[in-house]
């Protein structure tokens, strides 16, 4: 097993606390989607991703970035030929987790030195990949404020 982690700096200040409906629900909710891992759905996960974002009452840049992300990491993950993509919105307090897995095709990915992975890095507060004997995933977390 394999995985690599990268978090961005917090900054200080604050937007307040996440919306009454964000705290209450937010060991609820989660929304996962599979769908076929082909370039004409991902538009479905990048729509879905602004959908939850703005539920939380994201900023629209902060929206956007996330956006963005998702189609970046599932650009990667597509370069793995799976029949699949996964993906897992997990609602906290404070933001967001979006988690996107594939199966893996067995080699060795080495992202972490590529554009697109600091790409991810810029538009989100934490990315991680981990690389399992099956599955590849990359997960993305993006915090209110």
């Amino acid at each position: 097993m394999s995985s690599f982690t990268s978090a961005r700096g917090s900054t200080t200040g604050s937007a307040g606390p996440p919306p009454a409906h964000a705290r209450n629900s937010a060991n609820k909710d989660t929304v996962i989607l599979t769908l076929p891992a082909d370039s004409a759905y991902v538009g479905i996960l990048r729509t879905t991703t602004a959908g939850v974002a703005a539920r939380l009452h994201f900023e629209l840049g902060a929206i956007e970035d996330l956006r963005v992300a998702v189609d970046e990491a599932c650009t990667l993950l597509l370069d793995e030929k799976a029949p699949q993509i996964s993906c897992r919105f997990s609602i906290d307090p404070v933001g967001i987790q979006v988690e996107l897995s594939v199966r893996r095709s067995g080699k060795q990915q080495h992202w972490q030195n590529t554009f697109a992975w600091q790409l991810l890095n810029s538009l989100t507060d934490e990315v991680s990949v981990s690389e399992l004997p099956d599955t590849l995933a990359i997960t993305l977390r993006k915090n209110l404020g």
